[in-house]
């Protein structure tokens, strides 16, 4: 259990470097073999999203691959590739560190941290919350809001931080550069105006500030609570073939295991452990000094397979919970064959026919929002993009700004071409190779003129 943490640990950073590395690329630099396969591909809502744009059973790969995965070992993805996940555990380890380290732990620092952060301990599984946010979700993709949809889902919003906070934060570089250059330092490339809006920089930091108090607190409370990923795997954790779990015998309720449990789902006293909550860190089994805790079959199986009842404490598969984790898939099915009507209602004014229903503001009746090339029309553009800013951070020429109010309430965050500040460049198709929903298809330069 120790070496699996340890993987676990080393896997994680390395994978969110890796993810990250697409926002922190100011001058655009990263390969074409980075952008055609990036670690965003294998996010486990884009994948869905980009089957259900009619991509083929193939980009949907890494959706049934962590879906399998949760049938048989539990949650790895939530500790493993979850860039959000990835952070908050980061932004709790930062706020604990002052506290655990021994040459703060004295200071005033050190005891504020351990007062204000202590440890976790075991609470109950707000189970009708969390399955409520996993049918909100249903219903944002069956209605085609994917705007909506990003402000939930766990990729989109770490896009959502990284790209607001990093793209105007890479701008003020740009800014130096240009006024170094000014002074005939040219040491420092300019790479354009900014990307990104002050509101849109603002709700990045709100994002990172609230998530950074919320995992400081109460670790991956967001994950169980309102995460619809979190939800599904977690349904369907509780049908795994194996399963982390105490054992009765051995344990001696010390308390090392609900300490150490970021998802609060280890409880010392009853010695039980909601397998549905546990996100795979190993943090429990690592620091158990028995070693009570153990990956087992299942006792849904045993029942099957053995024909004998486990008292193992755990919590039952309600009728409930299984039809809530069908519900995505089925909502998803039929919400992505409908298009979306009120977007032909929104405006009575005379334009011609295919043109966008969304007015740049103050312009006039003929001058309107278009979305990406390669997004086939600004109604699959806006019911497929999740506003993870990861084609903002890969555009060129800056055109593409996240917007605040440029494509109404529901589509905010989402990307919108910025012609007041420069233009589309016609040999560069960066942003269809980037998005991993589909909601920009991939277009050739060729294509594109």
């Amino acid at each position: 259990m120790k070496m699996l943490r340890r993987f676990r640990m080393l896997f994680a950073v390395l994978f969110f470097a890796a993810i990250s590395l697409q926002f922190f690329d100011i001058y655009h630099n990263l390969p074409d073999f980075y952008l055609e396969n990036s670690p965003a591909r294998v996010q486990f809502m884009p994948s869905l999203l980009k089957f259900f744009a009619g991509f083929g059973l193939a980009s949907a790969w890494a959706f049934l691959a962590f879906a399998g995965m949760a049938l048989i070992v539990g949650r790895a993805y939530c500790s493993f590739i979850c860039p959000l996940g990835i952070l908050m555990d980061i932004l709790r380890k930062l706020a604990k560190f002052p506290a655990e380290s021994s040459l703060l732990k004295k200071t005033a620092l050190g005891k504020f941290c351990a007062k204000k952060f202590p440890n976790l301990r075991y609470s109950r599984g707000l189970t009708a919350l969390r399955f409520s946010f996993f049918a909100l979700a249903a219903a944002f993709i069956a209605l085609g809001l994917g705007g909506l949809l990003g402000l939930i889902d766990p990729y989109s919003l770490y896009g959502k931080i990284m790209g607001g906070a990093f793209i105007t934060t890479s701008s003020a570089a740009n800014f130096a550069g240009a006024k170094l250059a000014d002074m005939g330092y040219y040491g420092m490339p300019a790479a354009g105006r900014a990307a990104a809006s002050l509101p849109a920089f603002g709700f990045s930091i709100f994002l990172l500030v609230l998530f950074a108090a919320l995992s400081a607190k109460k670790g991956r409370l967001f994950c169980n609570t309102l995460c619809p990923v979190g939800a599904a795997l977690g349904g369907l954790a509780k049908f795994s073939l194996f399963r982390l779990g105490l054992d009765k015998a051995s344990c001696v309720s010390c308390g090392k295991c609900e300490r150490a449990c970021k998802a609060m789902c280890v409880n010392s006293r009853q010695k039980t452990l909601d397998f549905s909550r546990c996100v795979l860190c190993f943090n429990c089994a690592a620091g158990c000094p028995k070693s009570s805790i153990r990956f087992s079959l299942n006792p849904i199986y045993k029942k099957i397979f053995f024909k004998e009842a486990e008292k193992s404490g755990g919590e039952s598969i309600t009728r409930r919970e299984f039809m809530a984790v069908s519900a995505l898939a089925a909502a998803a099915g039929c919400g992505f064959s409908k298009a979306d009507e009120e977007l032909a209602q929104m405006h009575s004014l005379k334009v011609l026919e295919g043109a966008s229903e969304y007015r740049i503001a103050g312009g006039r009746a003929d001058k309107r929002l278009s979305s990406p090339p390669g997004s086939k029309s600004v109604e699959n553009f806006l019911s497929r993009c999740t506003a993870c800013q990861r084609c903002v951070s890969a555009c060129k020429s800056q055109v593409l700004k996240a917007s605040i109010t440029q494509w109404g309430l529901k589509g905010f965050m989402q990307p919108f071409m910025d012609f007041k500040s420069g233009f589309c460049l016609p040999y560069c198709n960066d942003c269809s190779k980037v998005c991993p929903t589909g909601a920009i298809g991939f277009i050739d330069p060729q294509e594109k003129m």
